[in-house]
């Protein structure tokens, strides 16, 4: 994926959001350009052709790649500028369609799945410090799915890998799991 400075990404999403059916103009995205950067709108939009966020301009006319919106929302996901100004709704609903795509568990923004070892160590570090809690109270009753929401809450891991890794523990003999009143309860296995 392409790392874009921040002038880039900039206009980028002006190109994005004032597109009309993968296009717009130069001049509708440098006017919407913050001031500082709209001088620079020729040279921004000639290295973004050159780095394929964008296809080579004609006429004024700027037209968007397939891979203009992914490469837009996987650098607006690390960028630390702070907008300051709102220069009208398209922005802010651009903005939306970004936070939404990524929400929905887009794989724009690679997010490093963590292994199944380094699991295991997080998960028992948790399981103990539960258990210690729970001795201290007297009675020692770890239900699978609250440690699992505890987990998840805790370390980036996908819903789909933390089941996965889960049931692993189980078949491995890591973890031994008996159902108890329609709840899954759960011993590390020492």
């Amino acid at each position: 994926m392409t790392d874009l400075a921040t002038e880039h990404l900039l206009y980028l999403l002006h190109a994005v959001a004032y597109s009309k059916n993968g296009k717009a103009t130069q001049g509708q995205v440098k006017k919407s350009l913050p001031k500082q950067f709209q001088k620079d709108a020729e040279r921004l939009c000639q290295e973004l052709c050159q780095q394929g966020a964008i296809a080579s301009p004609k006429k004024g006319q700027i037209r968007l790649t397939e891979e203009s919106e992914q490469i837009l929302f996987a650098n607006l996901s690390t960028t630390v500028y702070q907008f300051t100004a709102s220069k009208g709704y398209k922005i802010l609903n651009l903005l939306l369609k970004g936070i939404q795509y990524q929400s929905a568990g887009s794989t724009i923004a690679a997010v490093d799945e963590m292994d199944f070892e380094t699991f295991v160590e997080e998960f028992k570090a948790l399981y103990m410090e539960e258990r210690r809690q729970q001795e201290l109270r007297g009675v020692v009753a770890i239900r699978s799915q609250k440690l699992c929401q505890d987990f998840s809450a805790q370390h980036t891991i996908s819903k789909s890998k933390l089941n996965q890794y889960f049931e692993q523990l189980k078949s491995t003999g890591k973890i031994f799991a008996v159902i108890e009143r329609d709840q899954e309860l759960i011993q590390w296995a020492e």
